[in-house]
């Protein structure tokens, strides 16, 4: 459920930015914001600077979702270790029980712990995938090729980005290239 939430969540987003960038088009200008909060660690780019889609332009300090995502990695890890261990021992108690060597009982108790392991280890990706995509939205992009127009960020500025996206740079794109 957490995962659907997740996709749906980053569809919306990319939906509205592409929208809202559309409109900006068409007035000659790009106002462009990072969709999280933070400190912005580093800003790439300088006004009159020319720029490639998918440059980047800014990035947020990122220690603390680096941190996060490497504690997430350590429990994935470790989730991983445990769904194994968990699998050979219901295939041992399913051997044991093949052989009339174990009730049915100690068996479903074997299968329960191995789908605790599996929902446990899906749990774990789930966190490293919401790590990664913090990480992808504390940094800026150029969404087109362009040049910036305006640098209204820098190292050490607060973001914060609860209903709306504050605009960080402006940028033009490039007319697209005559045939």
């Amino acid at each position: 459920m957490k995962r659907i939430a997740l996709i749906l969540a980053t569809c919306l987003y990319a939906i509205t930015v592409q929208v809202h960038a559309e409109d900006q088009l068409q007035q000659g200008q790009i106002k462009l914001g990072v969709s999280a909060s933070g400190i912005v660690g580093t800003v790439d780019v300088t006004t009159g600077q020319q720029v490639k889609k998918g440059q980047i332009l800014l990035k947020l300090d990122q220690s603390a979702i680096k941190a996060n995502q490497a504690a997430a990695r350590a429990a994935h890890e470790q989730k991983k270790l445990e769904f194994a261990e968990a699998k050979r021992e219901y295939e041992r108690n399913q051997d044991l029980y093949d052989r009339t060597q174990l009730s049915q009982h100690e068996l479903q108790m074997a299968e329960i712990a191995w789908n605790v392991a599996k929902t446990e280890l899906a749990e774990a990706e789930a966190r490293l995938a919401q790590c990664r995509m913090q990480l992808e939205y504390s940094q800026l992009r150029a969404p087109v090729d362009g040049s910036i127009r305006e640098v209204m960020a820098w190292p050490g500025m607060a973001v914060s980005n609860q209903m709306q996206i504050t605009p960080l740079i402006i940028m033009a794109p490039h007319p697209p290239a005559s045939r």
